[in-house]
């Protein structure tokens, strides 16, 4: 990869989602990122289907088109532009695979991903649930946690897309503890104050069990496991769920952990929406931000979805990849 630029790759998902039509309208709504190339992934059945193009751009950014990442890669070493239209026939979920290979031999800095359904990972011949999954697998990473990074908090969700009967089987010491480290050393993403506060971990049960008497597993693990945690003096908790995101609570913690799926992202979502906050996975040994929505196929074509979210991925991405040129 050449010194002097990072290469940002954006999936834009599904050919039939709002993932191309977000990924335009926040390009254009940041501009030329200093020492950044784009390379902007679309499917050739979008191309014909809907009106955003990489000339929708207009004059704010040089753009040249190809049918292949590697060459729009090799193309930023002989040419000024500042993004790359790659036009693919392969399913989206393919492409996920291919710059992630591609950020794990230093050739891209960063993945941005758009909205990708699991019916589309899954008609591409993949037993992976989502983007997470995939990435996990291809760089070989034994845990991937997806985190949220919004105005007001941010949230890490220790179990991904399980079933909640599995949750508590699945928070074992080993995973948890591992879990937890994740969540300490990616404070160090976060900017300023924010990367010294302590990591707020919330109760898995209502009322964080009410000392035994609505489920045990904070008194026989959780609290003992935190408090005898290296870096018990960093973790709070556990937290009472349904009271821990009161605003009041906001200013205290780096991350809130969740300890399922939607404990974490229903508050998430109600406060920030669609139009801000961005996913960032945390754990992986490559740099991948995304949308915190999905692909929306209701509005596709329409000219209707908020960029809002991906325009906070694609900052995150850029701060991130300069990050990891440097070593993160």
């Amino acid at each position: 990869m050449s010194s002097a630029k990072k290469i940002v790759a954006i999936t834009t998902g599904d050919h039939d989602g709002i993932g191309l039509e977000v990924s335009i309208k926040a390009l254009r709504k940041i501009g030329p990122q200093r020492s950044t190339h784009f390379i902007l992934c679309r499917s050739a059945e979008s191309q014909k289907k809907q009106p955003f193009t990489g000339r929708s751009l207009g004059s704010q950014f040089s753009v040249h088109q190809y049918h292949n990442i590697e060459d729009a890669i090799e193309s930023t070493h002989r040419q000024s532009s500042d993004l790359s239209e790659v036009i693919l026939s392969s399913s989206p979920a393919r492409w996920v695979e291919e710059v992630a290979l591609l950020s794990l031999q230093k050739k891209i800095s960063a993945i941005c991903t758009g909205p990708l359904s699991k019916q589309e990972i899954t008609n591409a011949g993949m037993a992976d649930i989502g983007h997470t999954d995939i990435l996990r697998r291809i760089t070989g990473g034994k845990t991937a946690l997806m985190g949220f990074f919004g105005k007001f908090f941010r949230v890490v969700l220790a179990t991904g897309h399980i079933p909640l009967k599995n949750v508590e089987q699945t928070l074992t010491p080993e995973y948890f503890d591992e879990a937890i480290k994740i969540a300490l050393n990616s404070r160090s993403l976060l900017p300023g104050p924010l990367s010294k506060k302590p990591v707020g971990v919330l109760g898995l049960n209502p009322h964080a069990g009410d000392h035994g008497l609505i489920g045990g597993f904070e008194s026989s693990f959780l609290r003992d496991f935190l408090s005898s945690a290296a870096q018990g003096s960093e973790l709070i908790g556990p937290l009472i769920p349904d009271v821990a995101f009161h605003p009041s609570n906001w200013s205290k913690y780096s991350y809130y952990m969740a300890l399922y799926h939607d404990q974490g992202l229903i508050p998430f979502k109600m406060k920030h929406g669609f139009s801000s906050g961005v996913h960032v996975t945390l754990g992986l040994p490559i740099v991948r931000t995304s949308v915190d929505h999905g692909t929306a196929k209701d509005l596709f074509g329409l000219n209707k979805a908020d960029s809002g979210s991906m325009t906070d991925a694609l900052l995150w991405a850029c701060r991130l990849a300069e990050k990891n040129k440097r070593g993160i």
